[in-house]
């Protein structure tokens, strides 16, 4: 509940202004269209997309609508009200978009609703059995032959950019990437985030009827992004030295 309430007052003062948004980044954004087109490509006459932990940004219901049109129900999760009220408020000339204020863990609904679940930094919880939890739910909320996609964090990748970018010190002796609980600490959210290790991934959506088909390292890069890391972060940046993390595609496959 604590977490829940900082989320909603992060929203109401900030309109999500000091919260990290990597949909920021175009080549983010060109991974959810590959997706999608494949869908395109499938000859499906209508979709049910299900983004869970959408927050107040909404580039993920834009992207399906800009592909879809009227043929998609989107469904969009997130635990903070305020957050919703501002998406339903960016796009609330698009009916076939539902905001639902509840837990992503437990979304509720019958099994295998949903053709496409589309994540976006969703699976960043501190514990590695919640983040285990969101996962199992979203495999059991996707048809069988439906896809599992979007941007899951990497430590890997806050190793790569300390060791690079000359900021070591500040990123490995102050705690910022810590081992041994195999977390980094998220400044602009003032919260730690337990990672999947790819072979960790691996093994969770084996266990959750989930095949792996693509496993990308995404590059978070662009003039806006690199505003962002420098306003919120306080860090220098160029494109050179870009954070990357994990792009997850997966089919459900039947038990």
């Amino acid at each position: 509940m604590e977490e829940r309430v900082k989320w909603d007052r992060n929203h109401e003062q900030h309109s999500y202004s000091d919260v990290f948004s990597i949909l920021d980044s175009e080549n983010v954004r060109s991974h959810y269209r590959r997706v999608l087109s494949g869908f395109l490509s499938s000859g499906e006459a209508f979709v049910k997309v299900l983004i869970p932990g959408c927050g107040s940004n909404v580039a993920l219901q834009e992207i399906c609508c800009e592909f879809f049109g009227d043929s998609v129900a989107i469904t969009a999760v997130d635990w903070s009200e305020s957050a919703l009220q501002q998406a339903r408020g960016k796009l609330a000339h698009r009916p076939n978009i539902e905001y639902l204020c509840r837990d992503f863990k437990d979304i509720g609904g019958g099994d295998g609703a949903f053709d496409i679940v589309l994540m976006s930094n969703s699976v960043v919880s501190p514990v590695f059995s919640e983040n285990v939890a969101a996962i199992r739910e979203f495999s059991r909320v996707t048809k069988a032959g439906g896809t599992l996609a979007g941007v899951l964090p990497c430590a890997f990748g806050m190793f790569d950019y300390a060791l690079t970018s000359g900021l070591a010190d500040h990123w490995l002796s102050d705690g910022t990437v810590d081992v041994r609980s195999k977390t980094v600490y998220e400044k602009s959210q003032d919260m730690r985030q337990r990672f999947f290790s790819p072979l960790e991934l691996h093994v969770v959506c084996a266990d959750n009827n989930l095949m792996i088909s693509n496993l990308d390292v995404l590059f978070f890069s662009g003039s806006e992004f690199s505003r962002q890391m420098v306003r919120l972060y306080g860090v220098p940046y160029s494109d050179r030295y870009c954070l990357w993390g994990m792009f997850l595609q997966a089919k459900k496959v039947k038990k």
